[in-house]
């Protein structure tokens, strides 16, 4: 599929910093919604907040009202395995950060985003010349055990929010973050989980979806590995059809 020239200069045409593009109200997050909706023909809401885990997640997708649901599209990030472990071992003490460790990243924050001259050519050269050298970057494959511990921490968030949903309820569930951190061992070990008795209640009604199959290396962002527009696109239309049976 190609985007033209012309639609691409309307799309950016409002977006001046980087968060009008990639914040939680950017464009990108909006772009995937609004796709999502014309080819569904129904309204999709968008209820997830950047860096939020699958904890963080269903706790904000309880504040909604969910009686008339129908589908539910999660995806599950490699980095949420620390918040949904924290949770599962010790859910009475879960918390993210420590409001000292909160203050540093703001901190931090704050003075990644101070400008002074020759700062993105100093960032940026080296990060260019080591990827053009080695490539995208892959990270070693995660094992069987560790990918089936993965499916078993995010199923056990999950499940209990599943029971109190509405029976109806059709969830997919797909991993996608930077290029190589899509691993089809993820959503096999999750449809393995899902096979076990403990999950019987509703397994019937999660859909793990391989989303390697669907972008290729294109679709991504030579230096940091983030999906373009392309990527969006080709997954909202992937899950669009996916998930259409349970809209009819």
């Amino acid at each position: 599929m190609t985007i033209s020239k012309e639609l691409l200069d309307e799309l950016l045409s409002g977006v001046e910093r980087p968060e009008d593009l990639l914040g939680d109200k950017g464009l990108m997050k909006e772009l995937k919604v609004r796709l999502m909706e014309r080819m569904l023909g129904v309204r999709v809401l968008n209820a997830c907040m950047s860096s939020f885990a699958t904890v963080r997640s269903m706790r904000l997708l309880g504040r909604l009202d969910c009686s008339d649901l129908r589908c539910l599209v999660v995806q599950y990030c490699p980095n949420d395995l620390g918040e949904n472990r924290a949770f599962v071992n010790h859910p009475e003490q879960f918390r993210t950060v420590s409001r000292s460790g909160y203050e540093e990243r703001v901190a931090k924050h704050a003075r990644t985003r101070r400008y002074w001259p020759g700062k993105l050519i100093v960032h940026l050269l080296p990060r260019v010349a080591n990827r053009l050298a080695e490539g995208p970057r892959r990270k070693a494959p995660a094992s069987a055990q560790d990918l089936a511990q993965e499916a078993a921490f995010f199923l056990a968030v999950l499940g209990p929010v599943l029971r109190d949903m509405p029976a109806h309820l059709q969830v997919v569930v797909f991993e996608c973050n930077t290029y190589g951190h899509i691993r089809p061992g993820f959503t096999e070990q999750l449809s393995i989980q899902l096979a076990r008795t403990e999950h019987a209640a509703y397994a019937d009604r999660v859909h793990p979806f391989d989303a390697s199959r669907c972008v290729d290396l294109a679709d991504f962002y030579l230096i940091d590995g983030h999906p373009r527009a392309s990527a969006h696109a080709k997954l909202a239309a992937a899950i669009a059809e996916l998930i259409r049976p349970a809209l009819r």
